[in-house]
């Protein structure tokens, strides 16, 4: 005989619900897993793991981001850019008839 496929599910579905975990765990389990993980010894790792570890942790991250946007400002207001040409060269500029932007407005 054929069964339809809602006729397995239902089957299924019975053999599931009759299922039990039957699996104890000895009183002192918890105690053991505890006591092997003290045995293994401390986690040794290299200066980039840990490095890497301290940088990606959610609250450092912001205090990442904040410290970069600060040291940023920071250094651009103590930094200002050079201007490209002094107060002297500007003027002398401006009225030289043989800076080539003279020409650029004459021939517009």
């Amino acid at each position: 005989m054929i069964q339809t496929d809602e006729e397995l599910d239902e089957e299924i579905d019975a053999l599931l619900a009759d299922w039990q975990e039957s699996i104890e765990t000895p009183q002192d389990f918890k105690r053991e897993v505890w006591r092997r993980v003290e045995l293994s010894g401390p986690c040794r790792h290299g200066i980039l793991e840990r490095l890497a570890w301290w940088i990606l942790r959610p609250m450092r991250e912001l205090v990442l981001l904040t410290l970069v946007v600060l040291v940023a400002l920071i250094w651009g207001l103590t930094h200002p850019p050079e201007p490209e040409y002094s107060a002297h060269d500007a003027y002398l500029l401006s009225i030289s008839p043989f800076d080539p932007h003279h020409y650029e407005a004459l021939s517009r």
